[in-house]
C-alpha cells in the first residue's frame, strides 16, 4: 500500500512583516483569528451607530465615557488578536514590547489585516490560471 503525505503549512504563503525594527514571519491565520475580527469590525460599528443615536448630544462626559469604553475595549480585541496570531505562528506576544514601539493601535491593526489577506492574491491567481486553463483545454 502506497503511503501518501499532505502538508498544508504551505511556506510559500509566509508575509514577512517588519515593524519597529522586528520582523515577523507569519505562515498560520488560523479560523480563530478571523471570527476575532469579525468581531472587532462589528464592535466598532456599534460604537459608531452608538455615536449616530446620540445625535448632537452636548452631553460631553457621556460621549467622553463611550469613548473610553471603546478604546479600551478596542485595544483588548487587538491585543487579543495579535496574541492568536503571534502565538500560532511560534512567537511570544509581547504587549510592552508593541506599546514601547510601535506609535498606535492602527499599525498593530494595519499588522492584523495584512496577515487576514496574505492569501487573498494567491487563491485569485489560482482561479484564474484554472480559468485559463480550462479555456485552452476545451478548444
Amino acid at each position: 500500500m502506497g503511503r501518501k503525505i499532505v502538508n498544508l503549512d504551505d511556506k510559500d504563503n509566509t508575509l514577512e512583516i517588519t515593524i519597529g525594527g522586528k520582523t515577523w514571519e507569519i505562515a498560520r491565520v488560523v479560523i480563530r483569528l478571523r471570527e476575532m475580527y469579525g468581531d472587532y469590525v462589528q464592535h466598532a460599528a456599534g460604537y459608531i451607530e452608538t455615536l449616530q443615536d446620540y445625535g448632537e448630544s452636548e452631553d460631553l462626559d457621556e460621549l467622553q465615557e463611550l469613548a473610553e469604553v471603546y478604546a479600551t475595549e478596542k485595544a483588548r480585541k487587538l491585543d487579543a488578536m495579535m496574541d492568536k496570531l503571534l502565538t500560532k505562528n511560534g512567537y511570544e506576544y509581547e504587549a510592552d514590547w508593541w506599546a514601547e514601539n510601535v506609535g498606535d493601535y492602527r499599525k498593530m491593526e494595519e499588522f492584523i489585516v495584512a496577515c487576514l489577506n496574505k492569501d487573498q492574491a494567491d487563491d485569485k491567481k489560482k482561479v484564474a490560471a484554472k480559468d485559463t486553463e480550462n479555456s485552452t483545454s476545451t478548444e
